[in-house]
C-alpha cells in the first residue's frame, strides 16, 4: 500500500516538473537521458562496492545545472534503470522518489559555493539511508518501533556514511568540472562526448 502512495507522488511531480522540461527542450530531455544513462551505469559498474558509487553525484549535479525538475526526472529515471541492471524490488520505488527529491532540492544550490554543494551530498548520503531502512517496515518484515529504527539505522551506518562521503568528494573534487561542462552542454556549446 505503502509503495502505491509512493508512486503516486512520484507520478504527481513528475507530471508537475512536465512544464518546466518543455523549456529545456529536445536538447534538456537529451540531456537528462544522458545523465541518467551514465549514472545508472555507474551504480552498476560500481555495484560490488556497497554505497559507494556516482549516481547521487550526478543526480545533484544535474539538479544544480538544468534545474528541479531536471533533477527530480534524473534521479527517478536513475533509479529504474539502474535497478533494472542490478535488482529491482519494492525498494525501487523508495529509491526513485528520494533520489528524486535530491535532484529536485539540488536545484536550489545552483548559485552555492562548491563546499556547500559537497555539504548537500554529503546530508543526502545519510538521509537517502536513513529513509531507505523504512521500506522494510512497510513490508512488515520488522515492526516499527523506535528501537528496531535506531538498530537498522545503526547497523546501515557504515553504508550510508560510505555514500555520504563518496558523494562529498566527488562533488568538491569533481563537481566544478562536471557542472561546468553540462552548462556548456546545455547552452549547446559542447558535445556530449
Amino acid at each position: 500500500m505503502v509503495e502505491l502512495i509512493l508512486s503516486g507522488v512520484v507520478l504527481l511531480v513528475l507530471i508537475l516538473c512536465a512544464p518546466g522540461l518543455k523549456r529545456g527542450g529536445v536538447r534538456g530531455m537529451v540531456l537528462i537521458a544522458l545523465l541518467s544513462a551514465l549514472a545508472s551505469a555507474g551504480r552498476a559498474a560500481f555495484a560490488a562496492v556497497p554505497s559507494v558509487q556516482p549516481a547521487s553525484f550526478i543526480i545533484i549535479v544535474c539538479g544544480a545545472c538544468l534545474g528541479g525538475g531536471a533533477g527530480f526526472v534524473c534521479g527517478v529515471l536513475t533509479a529504474v534503470l539502474s535497478s533494472l541492471l542490478t535488482s529491482i524490488g519494492p525498494w525501487t520505488i523508495w529509491q526513485a522518489l528520494l533520489w528524486g527529491l535530491m535532484g529536485l532540492f539540488a536545484a536550489r544550490l545552483a548559485h552555492a559555493p562548491l563546499w556547500v554543494l559537497g555539504l548537500f551530498g554529503l546530508a543526502s548520503g545519510f538521509v537517502f539511508g536513513w529513509v531507505m531502512n523504512l521500506w522494510y517496515y512497510t513490508m512488515g518484515i520488522v515492526p516499527l518501533t523506535v528501537q528496531t529504527f535506531i538498530a537498522a539505522c545503526a547497523s546501515s551506518f557504515p553504508f550510508d556514511m560510505a555514500h555520504a562521503l563518496t558523494n562529498f568528494a566527488l562533488l568538491t573534487g569533481f563537481g566544478k568540472y562536471f557542472m561546468a561542462y553540462l552548462k556548456k552542454m546545455a547552452r549547446g556549446q559542447g558535445t556530449p562526448f
